[in-house]
């Protein structure tokens, strides 16, 4: 006879409660999250959100133009070299220009890097620049990269932007309007200054000129309130034997080197294009009239070269010449302003 094991009703019960157990918290849970989800379709969609990520597509979709249009070009760099040991070279408007536009060029892949030449020199005689601030671009990367070409030609396209441009040995120099200062010793005398100024017999800046019939071609006036002659003339009187001048005159245009040889004579002129090159001041455009105090703080640009615009230039050079005047001379108070050239972006339809 067969022995059965007795069945354990008791088991089975609780079994059942377990599952009827479940299956109520399932049911309870399934309405609870019903319910919440009816209760988020009946809200609002969020004002801050829907911001947040259209502002994140527009960041994204403007990279991406970004992208597409620098795909083709090269990275590059712009250099900027400055003296920070030079107080009349106005380093801080330069170097403010010049930092202010770094995320614009960086969106043109040009990185901009600053090179102070304080007690290294050399550095910057092996770039081919002569003078500071000035600006350097290798020929390799302007070809390279459009938007820097673009940028450099739009610079020195215009003739009143003061900006002038040399090319060493595969580069480009770009030296800045007004103020600067040479690379290399100054010649200064022992109880004065010296100044060399830069003219040219068909500059209406520089001197007073008159038509073939004999009709003013720059009267005094408006636009023309001084000739630099006239001012020069009005520095001399007041610098007296502190201020030893030496005039160049150079040719600028058609018929001026006949001119210049009839005023000067052929020693002088000679002298006077050797003087031009050696500080780098035959840079294109080439600008009169300019002014070199001792050999090394070159001036020009002046919107009226009157006699106190040209002691306030010679002042911020060799204030301790100044200080030798009968009474305070007024300080250089220029600052230079770019033009609206100088501060233009590349454009993304630039070709290369």
């Amino acid at each position: 006879m067969e022995e059965h094991k007795p069945q354990d009703t008791h088991g089975q019960d609780n079994l059942l409660y377990v599952v009827a157990g479940l299956a109520l918290v399932f049911v309870v849970f399934a309405g609870y999250t019903i319910m919440q989800l009816n209760a988020i379709s009946q809200q609002p969609a969020s004002s801050s959100n829907d911001t947040e990520i259209l502002n994140k597509l527009n960041f994204l979709e403007s990279r991406l133009a970004v992208l597409e249009a620098t795909s083709d070009v090269k990275p590059a760099t712009l250099m900027l070299f400055y003296d920070s040991s030079c107080e009349f070279c106005e380093n801080d408007n330069i170097i403010s220009f010049f930092d202010g536009y770094a995320q614009n060029f960086a969106n043109w892949r040009i990185s901009l890097q600053k090179v102070d030449i304080k007690r290294q020199e050399a550095t910057a005689v092996s770039y081919g620049v002569a003078r500071v601030p000035a600006l350097y671009a290798s020929s390799a990367d302007v070809s390279n990269n459009k938007y820097l070409k673009e940028y450099l030609t739009q610079v020195l396209s215009s003739a009143t932007s003061g900006f002038s441009v040399s090319h060493p040995p595969n580069g480009n120099v770009i030296y800045v309007p007004k103020r600067s200062a040479m690379v290399g010793a100054a010649c200064s005398a022992q109880n004065g200054t010296n100044l060399d100024y830069f003219y040219s017999e068909s500059c209406t800046a520089c001197k007073r000129l008159a038509s073939e019939e004999g009709l003013a071609l720059n009267p005094k006036g408006l636009g023309y309130e001084y000739a630099a002659d006239e001012g020069l003339t009005e520095a001399k009187a007041r610098f007296g034997s502190l201020l030893s001048v030496e005039n160049r005159c150079i040719a600028l245009r058609e018929g001026d080197e006949q001119k210049c040889l009839d005023a000067v004579g052929d020693v002088n002129f000679t002298n006077a294009e050797s003087k031009l090159a050696e500080y780098a001041l035959d840079a294109i455009p080439v600008t009169v009239p300019t002014f070199v105090v001792d050999c090394k703080y070159v001036f020009g640009n002046l919107q009226s070269p009157s006699g106190n615009a040209i002691e306030q230039e010679i002042c911020a050079a060799r204030p301790d010449v100044c200080a030798k005047l009968p009474k305070a001379s007024p300080s250089a108070t220029a600052t230079v302003e770019p033009s609206v050239n100088a501060t233009a972006t590349p454009s993304a339809s630039a070709s290369a």
